[in-house]
């Protein structure tokens, strides 16, 4: 007989032992897929088979070039809806977990890990070679402990274990959540169990075809196969499991796999080479005498026909453990400190409130509102050792600035010698040299951090700025990805720490309309989540020459107030920072965010305050603000609510005045003008209310019907 004769029997072979041990029969259908790779897309046939038999005919044209499947569990009989039994066709329909008469199988899918860009490929030996191993030592387990036998599989590109079930309810959430449990048992860095398989209409790899991801030289495409056909497991009740899987929870001790057990047999002969054989691998893999001691020890007893002595095993343990581990595999220790012996120390501060040290420090804004003339000044601050913005004492330092957008020579020493700083103090990092060149700095990279920590400390640097973050992240970074970003970040955090310096990262406002100030910078919130402190720098509302500092975020404090600056022009063309004080505006103000549900009935009730009050004509601005205290409402609420309403502030003598826009006048309903005993009267119903009362909720209405229609809602005079 020829051997490709012989193999395509043996694969045939294969295929109708797979089938029969699912138990395939006329009583018990299962769906066949065949998914053949066509380009970018798959094309999917199907069919529904009840004969072992005929799946070697039926499969022979796509064994060898697509990924023929078939479902664990047994489909309800009246599933094909009439069509054909044990034929492939296009119009057959894929199963799905309603159509699943029962679970009859635990599927317990052990993957290799590929490295980076070979996910999708074929995997190599050495990788195959360690999923076997962790499916081992869960089959292993499983029998000593529960007394289960299961089908040993390869999958061609991994390896499974087939446990087969009672027939009684199991649900998907119980099978995910053992082997859950399973995996933080038994994985490994080279393997790992595939947690998503819980569901009953699961397909796996028909043995007997063949894995056809991409494969090269050293990555081949496998034959799946059924590893012990001849086995009949008993069916094990999921009251067992369950059981088993509360035994895993309350004690998860990882024990370590042999990465390379195939034979469930080690022959007398054999026991020594073999055994050192695989204490040598695990060593290799970095693990510690006694745990390597651990496994053989398990190998000898289930797999060894005569197992050896216990003072022989000792010696393999003992003499492989003298050997180094391969370099990325050496077991490291933890390193843990019990906080009984830290000492404490106070949150030490750059700028009192506002930039803590040792902290990363957010701030967002728009394009030209004035961002990097904010740093400039902060730097030009630190470098004389002057008051901060608000009048607190600042501390002196240097500075280290990190910038893509702006030149050194045309704009920020202009600008740092404008604002009066100690140029000697301040510092350009300009990237890493590489020969005679530099290239820019890249976060997250260990090299370039390390240069960076280095200039810190060379320089005697309190303060960095990063303009903008996001240009210092590696291409390769997606910085709307949460995990990417905190790769990045996180040695950044970690080196502010460690040196004591503030770090500001500016960042533009992405496009979004309507969130708060928190969700406003570009890029991951997983960025504001790594600062201790963030800022919105923004124009005011009511005065667009007059920029608004104000806090979003603080873990270290209490809120800092609003400040404002204006950037004023001078002779020599470059604009002056002048700080005007404190602002009431508030970060989600600046950015215009909607207030949360749970505001929305204090924003109603001093919007209907403003409409009854301003309804019989013109107010003075303090007077509106004493009747909206009297009322309980807040000097944040009542700017919203004028602003919603587009209330007019215009000059009055020496005073201002808010006006309702519109030419008609807005009045409460029963009062023909709202004199001032009234208001009295109108402020208690509204205090009273809590914002709810059905009064306010009348005005409203009568006030939209009558006036609303009228307002002009052109932009403010």
């Amino acid at each position: 007989m020829h051997t490709s004769s012989f193999l395509s029997d043996l694969r045939s072979s294969q295929m109708v032992a797979f089938a029969t041990a699912l138990g395939m029969s006329v009583n018990s259908p299962h769906e066949v897929r065949v998914m053949l790779p066509h380009g970018d897309s798959v094309r999917v046939v199907s069919g529904v088979f009840t004969d072992p038999d005929r799946l070697p005919q039926v499969l022979a044209p796509w064994r060898d070039k697509a990924h023929c499947l078939i479902s664990l569990n047994p489909l309800r009989e009246d599933f094909n809806g009439g069509e054909d039994l044990n034929v492939i066709s296009r119009r057959a329909q894929c199963a799905k977990d309603a159509d699943i008469d029962r679970r009859r199988w635990l599927l317990i899918d052990v993957d290799a890990v590929r490295p980076p860009g070979f996910q999708n490929y074929c995997s190599s030996d050495e990788e195959f070679e360690t999923a076997i191993a962790v499916r081992d030592a869960v089959d292993a387990a499983l029998t000593n402990d529960l007394g289960i036998t299961s089908l040993k599989m390869i999958s061609g590109n991994g390896a499974a274990l087939l446990v087969s079930l009672d027939g009684q309810a199991f649900e998907a959430s119980e099978v995910q959540t053992l082997l859950q449990l399973l995996a933080s048992k038994f994985d490994t860095k080279y393997a790992k169990i595939d947690c998503k398989v819980h569901n009953a209409s699961r397909l796996t790899r028909i043995a007997g075809s063949v894995n056809v991801k991409p494969a090269d030289e050293t990555r081949h495409r496998r034959i799946a196969r059924l590893e012990n056909p001849e086995a009949r497991p008993e069916p094990a009740s999921p009251d067992v499991l369950r059981a088993y899987a509360k035994q895993l929870n309350i004690s998860c001790t990882r024990p370590v796999v042999s990465p390379k057990v195939h034979s469930a047999t080690i022959l007398e002969g054999q026991r020594h080479s073999k055994l050192m054989s695989y204490a040598g691998a695990l060593r290799r893999q970095g693990l510690s005498e006694s745990r390597i001691l651990e496994v053989i020890t398990s190998i000898n007893a289930k797999d060894c026909t005569t197992p050896l002595e216990a003072a022989e095993l000792a010696s393999i343990a003992r003499s492989t453990g003298k050997y180094e581990p391969a370099e990325g595999n050496r077991q490291l220790p933890a390193v843990i400190i019990t906080v009984d012996d830290v000492e404490e120390r106070p949150i030490r501060w750059l700028w009192s409130g506002y930039l803590p040290l040792g902290k990363l420090v957010i701030i967002d804004g728009d394009p030209n509102r004035g961002k990097s003339f904010l740093t400039l000044d902060l730097a030009a601050r630190v470098s004389r050792g002057d008051f901060m913005p608000d009048g607190s004492p600042g501390v002196l330092g240097n500075v280290l600035l990190l910038s893509t957008e702006d030149a050194v020579d045309d704009t920020i020493k202009p600008r740092l010698r404008a604002l009066g700083a100690d140029l000697r103090r301040v510092q350009v990092f300009q990237g890493i040299g590489v020969g005679d060149e530099a290239r820019m700095f890249e976060l997250g990279s260990p090299d370039d951090m390390r240069c960076l920590e280095a200039a810190i400390v060379e320089h005697g640097v309190v303060l960095i700025v990063l303009d903008p973050l996001i240009g210092f992240f590696p291409d390769r970074t997606n910085t709307h990805r949460d995990q990417d970003v905190r790769r990045a970040l996180t040695p950044l955090v970690l080196m502010a720490q460690r040196t004591g310096v503030v770090v500001i990262g500016v960042r533009h406002l992405n496009k979004m309309a309507g969130p708060a100030a928190m969700y406003r910078g570009s890029g991951s919130i997983a960025i504001i989540g790594a600062a201790r402190s963030a800022y919105v720098l923004a124009p005011d509302p009511d005065d667009p020459d007059l920029r608004v500092f104000a806090q979003t975020k603080t873990n270290l404090a209490e809120r800092a107030p609003s400040l404002a600056f204006r950037l004023e022009a001078a002779d020599d063309g470059i604009p002056r920072v002048r700080w005007v004080g404190t602002s009431t505006r508030s970060a989600n103000e600046l950015v215009g965010a909607e207030p949360p549900p749970r505001e929305r009935p204090r924003l109603e009730a001093a919007e209907a305050l403003l409409m009854g009050v301003l309804g019989s004509g013109p107010r003075e601005v303090t007077e509106m603000e004493q009747l909206a205290a009297a009322a309980g409402i807040a000097p944040m609420t009542l700017r919203r609510a004028r602003e919603s309403l587009g209330v007019i502030t215009s000059k009055c003598g020496a005073g201002w005045r808010w006006t309702l826009p519109g030419s008609q006048v807005a009045h409460v309903p029963g009062d023909e003008q709202v004199e001032p005993g009234k208001q009295l009267r109108l402020v208690e119903k509204l205090k009273n209310s809590d914002g709810f009362s059905s009064d306010r909720e009348d005005a409203q209405e009568q006030v939209s019907t009558d006036a609303m229609s009228t307002f002009d809602r052109s932009p403010k005079e």
